[in-house]
Formats: structure tokens, sequence, C-alpha cells
């Protein structure tokens, strides 16, 4: 009866140690897998995991970019300053790709860039910009002459106090420039083109 009993409880655990066996094993197949897929995938499929990791977690990534600015911004600085030579050879090497890049950056967020831009250099919005724009049908402020794109159009403004005056052509606000916008050295100007016409 006893043999029987001890036979039966031997068995339990034989039956119990292969199961842990089989969870072992199908423990290792599944890291084994994970590795796999994470550290021999092709250039292509490590860029398409990362993609779609960033896009699955972008509220996660913006919490930690929110609660972390500092951090990441000494980071950030710190990493440059210890890599200055790869950074700058790296330039060198991918020198055609990264204008390329850029480019088509450029070409896809012209709205962005051109917000952020009159944001930061005049403190004005892409609004305020429009509706000089149409104030001045379009036109320089001091010529008159009709804009032929919105490359062609310069932001005047008052270098002391930032305050935008209106939009310019090309000449008439490298005109200013020349003139470091003195309105006397301007009335003398225009005093003498008067006087000796």
């Amino acid at each position: 009866m006893y043999r029987m009993i001890g036979a039966k409880n031997i068995l339990k655990k034989k039956k119990l140690n292969n199961f842990y066996f089989e969870l072992y094993i199908i423990l290792i197949i599944n890291i084994f897998d994970i590795l796999i897929k994470k550290y021999m995938q092709s250039e292509e499929e490590k860029k398409e995991y990362n993609k779609q990791w960033y896009d699955n977690n972008k509220e996660k990534r913006k919490q930690y970019i929110d609660a972390n600015k500092e951090k990441i911004k000494e980071y950030n600085k710190q990493w440059h300053i210890d890599n200055k030579e790869h950074i700058k050879q790296y330039r060198i090497d991918n020198q055609k790709e990264i204008k390329e890049k850029r480019k088509l950056y450029k070409s896809n967020k012209k709205e962005e860039i051109k917000r952020y831009d009159l944001k930061h250099k005049y403190n004005i919005t892409l609004e305020q910009y429009t509706e000089f724009l149409n104030k001045q049908e379009g036109k320089c402020a001091i010529c008159h002459n009709q804009f032929k794109s919105t490359k062609d159009t310069h932001i005047d403004h008052n270098h002391i106090t930032k305050k935008v005056r209106g939009l310019l052509c090309f000449k008439c606000n490298r005109g200013l420039g020349y003139f470091n916008d003195n309105k006397n050295t301007l009335n003398n100007a225009s005093k003498y083109i008067n006087d000796n016409d």
C-alpha cells in the first residue's frame, strides 16, 4: 500500500517536473524569438519596428519629455560636446543624404517652419503676416511694386524695438539697411535727389 502511494507521488513529481521543464523550454523559445526579432532584423525591419513603437507610444514619450525637459536638454548638450568629432565626420560622410532630408523636411513642413520663423524672429503670427500682405495688396510698402512670390517679401522691423513696420521688396529692405534705418540720412538722400534732378 505504502509502495503504491510512493509510486504515485513519484509519478506526480515527474509529471510536475515535466510540466515545469516544458514551461521552461517554451519560455526559452519565446525569449530566443524576441532576441532574434530585435537583433537579427534587416535595417528596413528595424526602421519599421521603431516607427511602430514611436507611433504606439506617442503619449508616453510626450509625458516623459515634458517631465524631463531639463534632464534631456543637459544630456543632449553633453552628448554633442563628447561627440563633436563623430558628428563632424558623419556630416562630411553623409552630406548628400543630409541635404536631401533637409529639403524633404522643408517641403513637407513649409507652413510650420514659416510660423516658427515669424514667431521667433519677429514675434508675429502667420495670420498677422497675411494681414500685412493683404493690407499692402501684395505690394512693397515703399516702391509699391507687386511681390513676385512670398520669397520676395521681406519683413521690415525696427531693430531696437523689434516692432514690425511692414513688408518690403528685397531692394527697398536692403536700401533701408544700408541707411541703418536713420531718418536723417534718408531725408538727406531724398533732398539730395530732389536738389540734383
